[in-house]
C-alpha cells in the first residue's frame, strides 16, 4: 500500500534538507532546488537576503566565520503553506564576522524560523529570529550580559 505523502510532509522534508544540507552540511548547490526565486529571509533587526545569491552571501557569512557551524533542528511543525523551526546552533568563530577578526570563542545560541511555501514547493519567504544579543556577547563583541531568572 502506498501512502501519498501530505504538502505539509513535502514542505517539512524541503525544511530538513535547507537545516541539514545547505547550512549545517555546506551544501550550498541545493540552494536552486529549494528557494524560489523571488525568496526573501527577513532576519534579526531588520537584516533582509533576496534571492539565490542573497541567500547564499547569507549563509556563505556564517560558514567562512564559523567553519564547524551545526545548525540543528529540535522541532518542526507545518500546516498548509508554512513550516515552523526550533533550532540550536553551535560552532567556533575562526573567520572573520561582520567585519570583526575571528574570536576563535565558541558560541551556542538559539532561535526560531518560520518558512512560507510557494505553489511550486519551494521556500519564498523565511522569517528567522536568534538570539543575536547572546551570540555577540559570547563573542565579545556585546557590552553586556544577558540576565538570568531562578
Amino acid at each position: 500500500m502506498t501512502v501519498k505523502a501530505t504538502i505539509e510532509e513535502d514542505h517539512k522534508r524541503v525544511a530538513r534538507c535547507m537545516a541539514n544540507d545547505i547550512v549545517t552540511g555546506r551544501k550550498v548547490e541545493f540552494i536552486e532546488d529549494v528557494l524560489h526565486p523571488d525568496y526573501v529571509w527577513y532576519g534579526p533587526s531588520g537584516a533582509t537576503a533576496r534571492g539565490f545569491d542573497g541567500y547564499r552571501a547569507l549563509v556563505g557569512t556564517f560558514h567562512s566565520a564559523f567553519p564547524d557551524l551545526i545548525s540543528t533542528v529540535h522541532t518542526m511543525y507545518g500546516e498548509g503553506e508554512w513550516v515552523t523551526m526550533l533550532f540550536q546552533v553551535t560552532g567556533v568563530n575562526d573567520g572573520d564576522f561582520l567585519g570583526h577578526e575571528a574570536t576563535h570563542k565558541a558560541v551556542d545560541f538559539g532561535g526560531m524560523i518560520a518558512l512560507r511555501f510557494a505553489d511550486n514547493g519551494k521556500i519564498i519567504e523565511q522569517f528567522e529570529m536568534f538570539d543575536w544579543p547572546k551570540l555577540m556577547q559570547q563573542l565579545g563583541l556585546a557590552p553586556h550580559s544577558v540576565p538570568e531568572f531562578a
